[in-house]
């Protein structure tokens, strides 16, 4: 990585929040301690560019979708030798995860209603070829596609065909993609657990090692301090308007 351990990672709107708290001198320690913890993960066994992917996932998942830091991460992962290509596949890899309104939500669909009964031969066939399709596009298939293809097989061929094409475009390595999915699955604001799962275990038959997947879940983690960085303008904003800091 380009950083030394003496010389925290930047966490781009993290920079504004650490100044704003060194300059009122409101709490050194804390930006002490959240250096130390942000600049690990990406001083680690990442890649410095696939590092960056990791954390503009993490930023750009449509559970987080926190631009100030999007903007940055893009920036990094470019200055780190991403192709344009790379940081466009790692948007398109990372806005599949909006299927999980329906894998979470079509078996309590079932629970209350059932799966359909009135299947025709033609259309057990096509769910048949879309299986085979999605094993071949995809590289595995888990149990939770089951009843979102007996219920809606042209949406789940739309979703295939959508889902599939960073993958065809070739616009991340394999273990780069299971990686930004890893992020976007394991950060705190969606921790799916049944895709972590299965994105962990394709990660680790591509060649991704425990300590580079651990690390991508700590890149992950850093989305915290979002909490701080977007919120302390607003407490220094109204303490100051009641003259409760200088």
């Amino acid at each position: 990585m380009s950083e030394t351990p003496d010389e925290p990672h930047e966490r781009g709107t993290w920079e504004a929040a650490r100044d704003l708290l060194s300059e009122l001198e409101l709490d050194p320690a804390f930006v002490e301690r959240y250096e130390a913890l942000a600049s690990h993960p990406m001083d680690g066994p990442l890649d410095e560019k696939t590092a960056e992917l990791v954390a503009l996932a993490s930023h750009a998942a449509c559970t987080t979708v926190y631009e100030p830091e999007m903007r940055r991460y893009v920036g990094r992962a470019l200055d780190a030798g991403a192709s344009v290509q790379e940081v466009l596949g790692t948007l398109e890899f990372v806005s599949a995860i909006g299927i999980h309104a329906v894998t979470e939500g079509v078996p309590v669909l079932v629970d209350e209603t059932s799966l359909p009964t009135d299947v025709d031969d033609a259309e057990r066939e096509k769910q048949a070829e879309l299986r085979d399709r999605f094993e071949s596009k995809r590289g595995y298939w888990d149990e939770l596609w089951d009843q979102v293809v007996q219920i809606d097989s042209d949406y789940f061929e739309a979703y295939l065909e959508f889902s599939s094409h960073p993958t065809e475009a070739g616009l991340l390595t394999p273990l780069q993609r299971e990686f930004v999915v890893i992020a976007a699955d394991a950060s705190a604001n969606h921790m799916y657990l049944p895709g972590l799962r299965i994105h962990i275990k394709k990660a680790l038959d591509y060649g991704g090692t425990r300590e580079e997947i651990m690390a991508v879940m700590e890149i992950a983690s850093a989305i915290g301090a979002n909490t701080v960085s977007a919120g302390l303008p607003i407490l220094v904003e109204e303490a100051r308007a009641r003259d409760l800091l200088d």
